[in-house]
């Protein structure tokens, strides 16, 4: 057996399990959000667990994207519970506004700070956070990030007053 045959059957084994381990876990994810078994519904996740594999080992095979999470950005959700809880409240009574009375809610967007970082791995996992916590709670979700001019857009149904200090976006002050 050559050298080369020997140093590539790992390479290869790891890739096997990579695909195997996204395709199972999609396909899982799949099944818990549809709540069925029927047939139908098995073998379209079956398909779209194998083309959103497909997805991840071409990423894979272009470098992927690199993320280094530091732990200590949990403690930086210790407030989003209070903000879902808040939000929530908030876009019940807009809601209610909307079929009692007529009234439309006064959606906007926002240009907000968002200082990005580097291309650095923990960079990358920091923005990545930052937008993924913020937009958890219903009333505000990040909708694009703007490297060169260090900001995030963010869309609001009921937008907080202009004159707030606090930055909406998880973990900015």
């Amino acid at each position: 057996m050559s050298d080369r045959s020997q140093t590539a059957r790992p390479s290869a084994w790891r890739w096997i399990a990579y695909a195997l381990t996204w395709w199972v876990v999609l396909l899982g994810l799949w099944l818990l959000f549809v709540d069925s078994l029927a047939r139908p519904e098995v073998l379209v996740g079956l398909a779209a667990a194998a083309l959103a594999t497909l997805a991840a080992l071409g990423i894979r095979a272009r470098g992927g994207v690199r993320y280094h999470f530091r732990w200590r950005w949990l403690l930086l959700l210790r407030g989003v519970p209070v903000d879902v809880l808040r939000d929530s409240w908030l876009l019940a009574a807009l809601l209610w506004r909307r079929i009692v009375r007529g009234e439309r809610p006064a959606a906007a967007f926002r240009t907000v700070p968002f200082p990005i970082g580097g291309d650095d791995p923990t960079s990358a996992a920091r923005r990545a956070f930052v937008v993924s916590a913020t937009s958890v709670a219903p009333n505000t979700y990040v909708v694009r990030v703007d490297r060169a001019q260090g900001t995030a857009l963010i869309h609001q149904l009921a937008p907080d007053p202009p004159d707030q200090t606090r930055s909406p976006l998880v973990g900015m002050p």
